[in-house]
């Protein structure tokens, strides 16, 4: 292959000697194709929490398109996740032998505190043959299983989905316990999906981290999963196609049904396939769609997972594409791109709920004033402070009130001798104040109380920097950020000419 006539690119491993013969260097542009943001241990931490986990297994169109180049391109509308705290663990998905995930997404994941796994997959009668070649002896296991640790520390993700769907010779199935696996192949070499965990693939459970479970399982199947389980329960994801094919509860829109069941019985889930809301329907309007269904999955499922669990934390709310570039709020570049590496950590919201209207070519807001809340917060790409994003918030809020808008889900120690705050902003229109909002939780002497520690900033210029800090008084005391950050507009009766109550709602703000 001639690489220096293409743009570097991600690309899977597709054979088993390919697989054996890898090394460092093999490709010219290996480095382009490493993940640069490591997952830290707290963050770790946080994604293997003993409870029901959500694991996003990604595949769209067999994967490997705009998002295989490390440098990006100009496909502004391609699909992306900014969903991250209801997210546990994310899987990069093909049906090629092994599947690397690109740097953009593993980056984008672990700027979001989101373990990534890469696919190891053999399927059906070729597969059966390379079973047996990598199989053959514990030694050609083994030496397969190294290969594959050392592409994921090469390439800086952290494991692999291991999914074997195809018969394997019964003697050789002892090799197989050196992998986390989904569940196709029982523990006596048949192709034979359990749909649920049982004493035939508990050999295979026994030996890893976890296991997928198919997605055709019935309704009663996740209580007799986590009875079988015992208190290993939250290792069991019971899958859900989001596709629907035969998948309980119908997947699409409805995929709520299936997480719900999961939920209920003490299990985990696996979604395949969420870029579903990229690949039907109308392109122009696959933001809100993904929107709607990530409503239907919050809704029934864990609360967001807390994504600052460790200082320094910065964001730009930046979702790794746009339609310009911007730097320290200038326009710089006014040109279509997309590059998930340059996502940044992303908000805990919901968007409003908008619809397009094919013949103005704009989105339009929907519901009526009164069932709205007074403030809304919104991933914007009209504008940034950096690269391609920023947060808007926007709303109407009357004189001598305040209304807030979560923004992130926090766990952190606050560290001696303080913690140092800093937003900018620019008001889109008139208003006295700004403001964003820690809220912290003390615990101490097995008693604890609420606290809130406020950066405040005037509208009065066209951008604000501002900080505060907030001090741990006894080092004995534990202070949590286990709540939310906020952020708050505070307009009062002394509110600049020109806001008048009970507007219609506009931006008032964007971070």
């Amino acid at each position: 292959m001639d690489y220096w006539k293409q743009p570097p690119a991600s690309a899977p491993l597709m054979g088993l000697q390919e697989l054996l013969d890898w090394t460092p260097g093999t490709h010219p542009f290996q480095d382009l194709l490493k993940a640069t943001v490591q997952l830290s241990q707290a963050q770790r931490e946080k994604s293997q929490a003993q409870r029901p986990r959500l694991l996003v297994c990604h595949d769209q169109h067999g994967n490997y398109h705009s998002d295989a180049l490390p440098q990006g391109n100009g496909d502004a509308d391609y699909y992306r996740l900014t969903q991250w705290s209801s997210i546990d663990v994310f899987v990069y998905f093909s049906h090629a032998l092994v599947t690397i995930p690109p740097p953009g997404w593993i980056n984008a994941a672990h700027a979001n505190g989101v373990p990534v796994l890469g696919t190891f997959i053999t399927e059906w009668e070729a597969g059966s043959i390379l079973c047996e070649l990598l199989l053959w002896t514990e030694q050609s296991a083994e030496a397969g299983a190294l290969q594959l640790a050392n592409i994921a520390g090469f390439y800086g993700f952290d494991g692999w989905l291991l999914n074997i769907e195809n018969p394997v010779l019964h003697r050789l199935i002892p090799n197989l316990v050196h992998f986390i696996r989904y569940d196709a192949v029982s523990a006596e070499g048949i192709l034979q999906w359990q749909d649920t965990l049982n004493h035939l693939n508990m050999p295979f459970f026994e030996a890893a981290d976890a296991i997928f479970i198919n997605y055709t399982w019935k309704e009663g199947t996740p209580c007799e999963a986590a009875a079988v389980a015992g208190a290993r329960k939250h290792d069991v994801y019971m899958g859900v196609d989001v596709f629907g094919r035969n998948t309980y509860g119908g997947g699409g829109m409805a995929c709520n049904v299936a997480l719900t069941a999961a939920r209920s019985a003490g299990l985990s889930a696996a979604l395949f396939a969420p870029a579903w809301v990229w690949e039907v329907g109308n392109r122009a309007d696959w933001l809100q769609r993904q929107q709607d269904f990530w409503e239907c999955i919050e809704a029934c499922w864990e609360q967001p997972r807390a994504l600052v669990c460790q200082l320094p934390f910065c964001t730009s709310f930046d979702q790794g594409a746009g339609q310009a570039r911007y730097l320290d709020g200038e326009l710089v570049l006014q040109q279509p791109w997309f590059n998930l590496s340059c996502q940044s950590p992303q908000p805990s919201l919901r968007l409003p709920r908008t619809s397009y209207d094919p013949f103005r070519n704009k989105f339009l807001e929907t519901g009526t004033a009164a069932n709205r809340p007074p403030l809304s917060a919104s991933l914007c790409t009209e504008r940034a402070f950096q690269l391609g994003s920023c947060l808007k918030i926007q709303g109407a809020v009357k004189p001598g009130t305040s209304s807030s808008v979560e923004i992130f889900p926090a766990d952190l120690l606050i560290p001696q001798p303080g913690l140092r705050v800093a937003f900018t902003f620019q008001p889109t229109m008139p208003f006295r104040q700004m403001a964003l909002e820690l809220w912290c939780w003390m615990e101490a002497s097995n008693s604890s109380s609420g606290s809130a520690l406020t950066a405040t900033g005037s509208a009065a210029t066209d951008g604000l920097l501002t900080e505060v800090r907030a001090r741990a008084d006894e080092p004995t005391v534990r202070v949590l950020m286990m709540l939310q950050f906020e952020g708050r507009v505070v307009v009062t009766d002394e509110q600049a000419p020109g806001c008048t109550t009970g507007q219609a709602s506009r931006p008032v703000a964007e971070l």
